[in-house]
């Protein structure tokens, strides 16, 4: 009878060690689950941050400035398309022939540089998180939408669309912001 006793003990052995390499595993999984779910939401963040930025520029209540302003005089009913662009005065719309874009890659002209933003708030750098943050595309379509006139001359409204695009998991992520501006662009 003892016999049997001694061999049980070993068995007994056996199944916690089993459990607890179970439970070690698991929390192993977890730990790295979670890991990427963190990467994916700095890479969000970090879109979205360029993208409120971006709007915040077409927003402004100061001037905003565009290397072509003639959208906004002739009375254009198509969307006209700019990308960011920042030389020593600040950023400003460098109008493109493009069309709305669907996908980014390195060679896009639309690629956000760690120098286009840095001087509305956005992040300086693409690797300021540990790992290496996407490339990031950001369109901004212009919509005129109506131009009237007012006692101190003519008011326009205009439909800004910013759109951001950066690759996840080899699939092209989308983030849209709209809003309207009361006011016209100044020529660079």
């Amino acid at each position: 009878m003892k016999r049997n006793l001694k061999a049980s003990s070993l068995v007994e052995v056996l199944v916690v060690l089993g459990i607890i390499s179970s439970t070690i595993l698991g929390s192993m999984l977890l730990v790295s689950n979670s890991f990427v779910v963190v990467r994916q939401n700095q890479t969000e963040d970090y879109v979205n941050g360029l993208a409120v930025n971006a709007m915040e520029i077409v927003k402004s209540p100061s001037n905003v400035f565009v290397s072509d302003d003639t959208f906004a005089t002739n009375q254009q009913t198509s969307p006209v398309f700019f990308k960011l662009t920042k030389n020593t005065n600040g950023s400003y719309l460098e109008k493109t022939l493009d069309q709305q874009i669907t996908t980014c890659d390195a060679n896009s002209q639309y690629k956000i540089s760690s120098t286009t933003l840095n001087a509305a708030g956005a992040p300086e750098t693409q690797t300021n998180t540990g790992f290496t943050l996407p490339d990031v595309c950001v369109q901004v379509k212009i919509l005129p939408i109506a131009t009237s006139v007012v006692t101190n001359g003519v008011q326009s409204y205009f439909e800004m669309t910013v759109v951001a695009i950066y690759n996840s998991d080899n699939h092209p992520v989308t983030v849209t912001f709209k809003s309207n501006r009361y006011d016209s662009f100044k020529k660079i």
